[in-house]
């Protein structure tokens, strides 16, 4: 059977979901940034983070092309063996049989998805340099060494046999791990960083790509699905579980994605894709821990509180702790990872599981057949709340490793960042006060910067006698105009021009003019207020058009002489 390259699917599928959140003007550093992560996340896995992960899988796993990786570093408590990470398969070396090969192929989409997630948090705030030591160090260090401690026969997997807590870790999907390790590196990342100014009206993130955000949770939930099929760590048993895995995983997803979109109409008025797509994410997160662990009503209710994290747990992290986490990596992933862990612990049913880890191969809690089982009881069936002791310990020794092995490095590019560049961070614009004139101006044509379009009244050549019909008005300028200023009456005619009687726009009382701030000075090109105002001349211009997506191009005609009056027959 060929290797399985459909969850590739799933680092893509967040790809899109990060350019979805990006400004039209930055979306070639993303997609720069992205396929970056990728590349480094490839040569990463396979230079070291293999023969980290998988270096002692041939100890725990009876497969005959994966004898050769039996080499692993340990550390002896009480005359147990624990492991700690594995020495052997760098480079991909003895990976030659399609047990090996099929396994890098399987465990590189996580790699890749850590690696995808560090890019989101700091690709606007950082530069590629930054960015190649932060992912080098989380995809090719922290997650291996965290994967061989769950499913390279580490000290968690062993901690059913050594201290007696159920079946030892489990994730299943490993999405938990890869969302765990990565919200825990961008806590760190944000802890250092800047804050963000509290807004006074919060709300929900711009999306400036609708259909690359549903694009990409349709992806996530595809690629996440299929992980499970063909991975050579589970055998003979992949067939039998990855139709409930598979359905676990989509109801979780449908359901978070539509309580999302409930959420983002009934605050917002608008239902916001972006909003739903990372939702499905964090509910494909915390539901792959556990897969066919679960029933359908508890998939369900995890979907539910997938789609809180996506909501109010951005909320929480972004204003409360005023954190720049503008992707939500940190609730949608690392809250995400921890809730899905913690899940298995307490929700697993027992249908799956018989002799993991090397724990109950004939009975387990005096049941014959009985597989992983959480704390909480269903039934008749036992509970197992060692199964929870050894979920939460996981949790809590992955963030160890994290701020440990991260912690350092993090500090030091801060430094150096902050001594070599001026760390800039983006704010909305507080809307300004708005009087008659300007309320009139953005409401007519729902601009962020809303410009008065009334046109300026040209300058008309004083008439030598009353038979001199008066001069035609020049017409319109709409480029680089300002603002009417309050207590000034709007020009009503017809044609644009101001009427033959109307004063001066200077003529204005000083204390009425609330155009003397430093904003108004700079566009005027004064430098101080006492220098009197040089008198407007009004600019002839061809009429621009303003399309959807396009600036107002002014061109100015070579002519600045006023209009001339049309010539009149005497006849």
């Amino acid at each position: 059977m060929g290797a399985n390259i459909t969850p590739l699917l799933l680092p893509l599928g967040i790809w899109l979901m990060l350019s979805a959140a990006t400004p039209r003007n930055k979306e070639g550093r993303i997609a720069a940034a992205g396929l970056l992560a990728f590349a480094l996340a490839a040569c990463a896995f396979f230079a070291v983070g293999f023969g980290l992960m998988f270096g002692g899988i041939g100890a725990v796993l009876d497969a005959p092309g994966l004898s050769r990786f039996v080499t692993y570093y340990t550390f002896p408590v009480a005359g147990q063996t624990w492991g700690l990470l594995g020495l052997r398969g760098f480079l991909l070396s003895d990976a030659t049989a399609p047990e090996a090969l099929g396994l890098f192929i399987a465990y590189l989409p996580l790699v890749a998805t850590s690696a995808m997630l560090m890019a989101g948090l700091m690709a606007r705030r950082a530069g590629f340099i930054a960015q190649t030591i932060v992912i080098g160090i989380v995809s090719g260090i922290i997650f291996p060494i965290a994967g061989f401690w769950i499913w390279g026969g580490g000290w968690l997997a062993k901690s059913g046999l050594n201290l007696n807590l159920g079946h030892g870790v489990v994730d299943l999907g490993g999405l938990a791990t890869t969302g765990l390790i990565a919200g825990a590196a961008g806590a760190v990342w944000l802890l250092l960083s800047p804050k963000r100014r509290r807004s006074v009206a919060p709300d929900l993130p711009a999306n400036h790509f609708p259909f690359r955000a549903l694009s990409g949770g349709v992806l996530v939930l595809i690629g996440a699905s299929s992980f499970v099929a063909g991975n050579p760590l589970y055998g003979a048993k992949a067939g039998a579980i990855a139709g409930a895995y598979a359905v676990n995983l989509v109801l979780a997803g449908v359901v978070a994605a539509a309580i999302a979109l409930a959420y983002s109409f009934v605050a917002t008025r608008r239902a916001d894709a972006l909003c739903a797509a990372r939702a499905t994410l964090a509910a494909v997160i915390i539901v792959s821990a556990g897969g066919p662990l679960f029933s359908v009503g508890v998939a369900a209710a995890l979907g539910i509180v997938a789609a809180l994290l996506a909501t109010i747990g951005m909320y929480l992290v972004n204003e409360v702790l005023g954190w720049l986490d503008d992707n939500a990596i940190v609730s949608t992933a690392g809250l995400a990872g921890a809730i899905g862990l913690l899940s298995v612990g307490l929700f697993a049913n027992g249908n799956f599981g018989i002799g993991w880890n090397g724990v109950g191969q004939t009975s387990f809690l005096g049941k014959s057949g009985l597989g992983i089982v959480g704390a909480v009881t269903f039934g008749a069936m036992p509970a197992d709340p060692g199964q929870f002791t050894a979920q939460f310990t996981a949790i809590g020794a992955m963030i160890a490793l994290t701020v440990m092995v991260f912690g350092v490095p993090a500090v030091a590019l801060h430094k150096v960042i902050r001594a070599q560049h001026t760390i800039e961070i983006e704010e909305p614009a507080a809307a300004p006060a708005m009087t008659t004139s300007d309320a009139g101006a953005s409401g007519l044509h729902g601009q962020e910067d809303a410009r008065s379009l009334q046109p300026v009244a040209a300058t008309q050549a004083p008439a030598e006698s009353d038979d001199t019909p008066p001069a035609i008005p020049a017409p319109a300028t709409l480029g680089e105009l300002p603002r009417h200023r309050p207590g000034v009456a709007v020009p009503a005619n017809g044609n644009g021009s101001a009427p033959h009687d109307a004063q001066p726009e200077d003529d204005a009382p000083e204390e009425a003019t609330p155009g003397r701030s430093l904003l108004d000075r700079i566009r005027r090109g004064r430098s101080r207020p006492d220098e009197p105002e040089a008198p407007r001349r009004a600019r002839h211009v061809a009429y621009p058009n303003r399309g959807p997506t396009r600036r107002v191009v002014i061109r100015p005609l070579t002519s600045d002489q006023p209009a001339q009056p049309p010539a009149t027959d005497e006849a």
